[in-house]
């Protein structure tokens, strides 16, 4: 009995697990995409009425065609300015409100011809993680360690986009928060010290209308045929 009680310290670390595992965030992975090998990744540009060019990335479906087209970085003050001229802010990133979002992108969807909206949550993490299907982080694996350049552990919002990580999209992790169409904050941001926040399944809600320093979002477009 005696030696049992010496042992009761190990009950609360498994607790603490098993807590953690029964709050977690839901996630919804479409795990019928499962490359074999590295994933040749499209890119497209579109340009915007000013000649401002926005980049976007292919996400491959199962059977080798484009599913979605994915914005390569978040969208950045100076573009979300052409739809509202009035926005401010600190840092590249448009920092705006889940409602700015998406009236940002019903708006350019309307310029594009096609639909532009926030990115599921699920379509997120799969375009993040489309190299390495079972992937802990946008870089892949080692959560203590992030590339260089990622923008996190900082005193103040990041003035350029981070490097390019997996398939070759920007601040996947760091940066800011994005934005997803639940309305979920996905990719840890820069303030945060936790590494873990830049776990792929990590998310967090905010307080409805929030719009702070540290939130910003990525557009999904929709692909075409034959694309």
């Amino acid at each position: 009995m005696r030696a049992f009680r010496g042992g009761l310290w190990l009950l609360f670390p498994m607790f603490g697990i098993g807590l953690g595992w029964l709050f977690r965030t839901s996630e919804t992975d479409l795990r019928s995409f499962s490359p074999a090998e590295r994933v040749s990744a499209a890119r497209k540009q579109v340009p915007l009425p000013d000649g401002r060019l926005l980049r976007w990335i292919g996400v491959p479906d199962p059977a080798g065609g484009t599913a979605f087209w994915l914005g390569e970085m978040e969208v950045d003050r100076a573009t979300f300015r052409l739809f509202d001229p009035s926005h401010r802010g600190v840092g590249w990133a448009a920092t705006v409100s889940l409602a700015e979002a998406e009236a940002f992108s019903e708006w350019l969807g309307g310029r594009v011809g096609r639909e532009v909206r926030l990115p599921q949550a699920a379509e997120w993490r799969w375009a993040a993680r489309m190299l390495w299907p079972e992937a802990e982080t946008a870089w892949g694996f080692g959560v203590k360690n992030p590339p260089a350049g990622v923008a996190f552990a900082k005193t103040r919002p990041p003035v350029r986009p981070g490097p390019p990580l997996g398939a070759g999209f920007r601040d996947l992790a760091g940066g800011v928060w994005e934005w997803t169409a639940e309305g979920l904050l996905l990719g840890g941001a820069w303030a945060e010290q936790n590494p873990d926040w830049l776990r792929l399944d990590r998310a967090f809600r905010p307080p409805e209308g929030y719009a702070g320093a540290d939130t910003g979002f990525r557009l999904w477009m929709e692909a075409l045929p034959g694309e």
